[in-house]
């Protein structure tokens, strides 16, 4: 048995949902490195493990790329904060990489899931914020611990309503 992929991404998004929301805190300083990294690890874990079953199971090459965008994402942030790396552009220019991978995302969603979609964007800008603050060391970290917030909210709901429940 095939699982559905809307259902799968309804777990995922929900356990990004989770980590977004640690990532804020410790940009905020108010939750740790390691226990960040952690979960991190974990979630990113999670992703590449989904993708690898899309790609296999489900034979759902969209999703075995999405999926690793995030995966790599954590893995990548996780890494940054064990190895106790002293800048994280290489993360930064991870991030407009993905950034710019969210737009093709965002244009195949639209005939697909219109909700989606929307949220490939709210994504791609978070990305992007990533790189601002990380690759070319703006000074946008305020803005990005709130966006950060706003989009593991978004995360959440989306999650729980459109995907696993299909309440909109």
């Amino acid at each position: 048995m095939v699982l559905s992929a809307d259902v799968l991404t309804g777990v995922n998004m929900l356990f990004v949902a989770f980590i977004l929301w640690v990532i804020a805190g410790n940009l905020r300083g108010k939750v740790g490195g390691k226990e960040t990294a952690f979960l991190c690890i974990l979630v990113g874990s999670l992703n590449a493990v989904t993708a690898l079953y899309l790609l296999i199971a489900g034979q759902n090459a969209l999703g075995f790329g999405a999926f690793l965008l995030f995966a790599f994402t954590y893995f990548y942030f996780a890494m940054d904060i064990l190895s106790n790396a002293d800048t994280y552009t290489g993360l930064g220019n991870y991030a407009l990489g993905v950034a710019i991978t969210t737009i093709p995302f965002f244009v195949v969603y639209l005939g697909i899931d219109t909700i989606q979609a929307i949220v490939w964007l709210v994504w791609g800008q978070l990305w992007f914020m990533f790189y601002l603050a990380n690759g070319l060391k703006k000074n946008v970290l305020k803005f990005m611990i709130v966006d950060t917030y706003i989009v593991a909210i978004i995360n959440f709901v989306v999650a729980i309503c459109h995907h696993m429940f299909n309440y909109f």
